[in-house]
């Protein structure tokens, strides 16, 4: 069959039906209709008296492919509004979730320099650099950071703002230090200054905030850290940065598919929800699903790696990081990856890493996994959504050592042909279906989404 050009979404119109054991004719099913006897037959009759109709089939193609995009772009059009009056999805969204690491150190400390002299007491290295108590990379500093549990490279450092240790407030204001975050990675965007992994809250009684940074360089016997610049964690973000961020070449990055026969304006796959656009794909809906059928199965995403293979602009690992999750990988064509990568961090967000990739059969996610995340995969949560259709398992999926991983199936398949998608992936490890269902958002049909833990 000739589609015409601009068709997103094929697979409604031409969507096979389902057949019985034999193969020998279709099953009545959800969305597949048949006919019997007389009725069957004057339609048989009449389709034959159709096809030498000249240009009958063309014309009936030409239908059926506008009316789908018409539903589509009525779908769209109602995703659409439901972004824009959704404030709650855009302040859920907005931000990841702070961790908080006990520090009795901090509790203890009245202001910057009883605090420098309690970690030198203890006997950390300790600068005074542009208005920031600093620790380079030390192993007592990782243990402070949480040990081997800790999501950060080997390179992290930790700079405390000396002005949050003068507060007298047992909270400090966090809209404001996560401005100082995000004006940090806006720069990371560009490419200048130093990477911020994380924004922490040190101490239990008295909460102050500390910055986890990539460490440049060797830190010299005395005086500041070399080529150590702190000074962009002291001023505030530009404003429109999520808009700058999102220009005709990201749009087009983050779109698969063709545009639709109604409406020539593109948008991204994933809807992105903080600055209420819409998306071919319902970020807000899918993820609550998503995060409803985990705790069905009594999981969350709260302290865990989370893996997104095929993460596309990363709307997904933004919920997950803002549920709390440690750190987050995703994987996706490398241009697509280091767009989401600019979105996220105009987004304010930090622990996370892309990797830019043309995944297949033949790719191993453990080729390119960072180090640092090595010690987390034991308990880690796997996101492969509406990715298999395309590049079926990837090579080493079944020998990284996931705890639990969402499968959600493409556009053609349901939640009843669950288990001859999974086969290939069964046959290779053990697992069990928690909970499957059918589930549609946005735009497209419904696809089974199942939680497969081990």
């Amino acid at each position: 069959m000739q589609h015409l050009r601009g068709v997103e979404h094929p697979e409604l119109v031409t969507k096979p039906p389902a057949t019985d054991a034999s193969g020998s004719r279709p099953r009545v099913t959800e969305g597949v209709y048949t006919l019997e006897g007389r009725p069957a037959a004057k339609l048989d009759s009449a389709r034959t008296v159709l096809r030498r109709v000249p240009g009958a089939r063309a014309a009936y193609e030409s239908y059926s492919l506008a009316s789908t995009e018409l539903r589509l772009a009525l779908r769209g059009s109602l995703s659409a509004r439901r972004a824009r009056r959704d404030v709650d999805a855009r302040d859920r969204f907005k931000r990841q979730a702070v961790r908080t690491i006990a520090a009795p150190l901090v509790d203890a400390s009245p202001d910057a320099l009883s605090l420098k002299r309690l970690f030198e007491v203890r006997g950390l290295d300790v600068r005074i650099a542009e208005r920031h108590i600093y620790l380079s990379p030390q192993p007592r500093l990782r243990s402070l950071l949480g040990g081997n549990s800790a999501p950060y490279p080997a390179d992290a450092a930790l700079a405390i703002p000396m002005a949050a240790l003068a507060r007298s407030e047992s909270l400090p204001p966090t809209e404001d230090w996560l401005q100082h975050l995000l004006a940090a990675d806006t720069l990371r965007g560009q490419r200048a200054g130093p990477r911020i992994y994380d924004m922490v809250f040190l101490g239990s009684e008295r909460q102050v905030p500390g910055f986890v940074l990539q460490h440049p360089g060797e830190v010299p016997e005395a005086g500041e850290p070399a080529s150590l610049d702190l000074a962009r964690l002291n001023s505030p973000p530009s404003g429109m940065l999520v808009e700058d961020v999102l220009d005709g070449k990201t749009t087009r990055a983050l779109h698969l598919g063709r545009e639709r026969m109604f409406g020539s304006r593109r948008y991204p796959y994933q809807s992105i929800p903080t600055t209420g656009r819409p998306g071919r794909r319902d970020s807000v809906s899918r993820w609550r699903k998503i995060s409803s059928m985990l705790a069905e199965s009594g999981l969350d995403v709260a302290e865990r790696l989370v893996l997104d293979v095929g993460c596309n602009a990363g709307m997904m690992l933004a919920a997950a990081l803002a549920d709390g999750a440690s750190w987050g990988v995703g994987w996706d064509l490398p241009v697509i990856s280091q767009r989401a990568e600019a979105l996220l961090l105009a987004l304010g967000y930090s622990r996370f890493d892309l990797i830019g990739r043309a995944l297949s059969e033949r790719y191993e996610l453990g080729q390119d996994l960072p180090p640092h995340v090595s010690p987390l995969l034991n308990d880690s949560l796997v996101l492969y959504l509406a990715i298999r259709e395309h590049i079926g398992f990837v090579a080493d999926l079944a020998e990284l050592p996931w705890r639990a991983l969402v499968y959600e199936g493409g556009a053609t398949e349901s939640a009843a042909g669950l288990e001859e998608a999974l086969a290939p992936l069964r046959q290779r490890t053990t697992f069990r279906v928690a909970s499957a269902v059918d589930f549609r958002e946005g735009e497209g049909l419904a696809r089974p989404l199942a939680v497969l833990i081990r």
